[in-house]
C-alpha cells in the first residue's frame, strides 16, 4: 500500500515511478520537441550503505525531415521506474531528473522525487515494569505500594506511532499525555536513540 507522511510517498512493498518530460506544444508555440531525458537514482538504505546509480539517459529519435504536426508527437519523453523492495532493508529513494529540447534548452531546475519502500514492520525489542519499592519487583507478582515505571523498547527506522494499551483502550504518545492525570501517569516521555 501507499501512504503520504513527512511530505514523501511510502510504499509497503515495490513501487513505480513514472517520469515525464513535456514541451508546451500550443498552436502558436514555437518548439522543438523533447531531445533527452537524463534521471539518476540514489538509494539510502537501513544499514546505512547509500548507492547512486549511474546516469541514464533516454534520446529522442526524430527523423531529419519531419513536419511541424508530426513534431507533436515529441513533445512528450516518458520512462517508467519500477522499484523493488528488499524485505531485508528498507530503502530512501531519490530520483533526479532533467530534460532539453533540440534547441537546447534545458529545464531550469531538475526535478526531484523521494519515495520511502519500507516493508519490514517494528520489533517489540523488551518491556519492562518495575516499582520503587521491593527492588522494583511487584508482590505477589501483580501489585506496587510505589510508583510504577514501564518501558517498552521498539525498534524501527521510520516509527510514525506507538499505541500503548491502558486498561483495554489504545492511546498514541500524544493521546496518553493529554490524559495522564485521569489515568494517574506522573510522565510520558520518547527516547528517539
Amino acid at each position: 500500500g501507499e501512504e503520504r507522511w513527512q511530505n514523501r510517498n511510502w510504499y509497503a512493498g515495490n513501487a513505480k515511478l513514472v517520469l515525464k518530460a513535456e514541451e508546451a506544444s500550443g498552436i502558436n508555440d514555437c518548439y522543438s520537441g523533447v531531445n533527452w531525458m537524463k534521471y539518476t537514482v540514489s538509494r539510502h538504505y537501513g544499514n546505512g550503505k547509500t548507492v547512486t546509480e549511474k546516469e541514464q539517459t533516454i534520446c529522442a529519435d526524430i527523423p531529419q525531415k519531419i513536419s511541424r504536426k508530426e513534431l507533436q508527437t515529441f513533445c512528450r519523453m516518458q520512462k517508467d521506474l519500477f522499484f523493488t523492495d528488499t524485505k531485508r532493508s528498507s530503502q530512501v529513494i531519490t530520483v533526479l531528473a532533467m530534460a532539453a529540447d533540440h534547441a537546447g534548452n534545458l529545464v531550469q531546475k531538475p526535478a526531484e522525487y523521494t519515495m520511502v519502500l519500507d516493508s519490514i514492520a517494528p520489533k517489540f525489542v523488551a518491556s519492562v515494569c518495575s516499582q520503587v519499592n521491593h527492588g522494583g519487583k511487584f508482590l505477589n507478582g501483580c501489585y506496587a505500594n510505589s510508583n510504577v515505571t514501564y518501558t517498552a523498547s521498539v525498534k524501527e527506522r521510520f516509527l510514525k506511532d506507538i499505541l500503548v494499551s491502558v486498561n483495554g483502550t489504545a492511546y498514541t504518545l500524544k493521546e496518553l499525555q493529554e490524559h495522564r492525570e485521569e489515568l494517574g501517569i506522573a510522565s510520558v516521555t520518547m527516547d528517539e536513540t
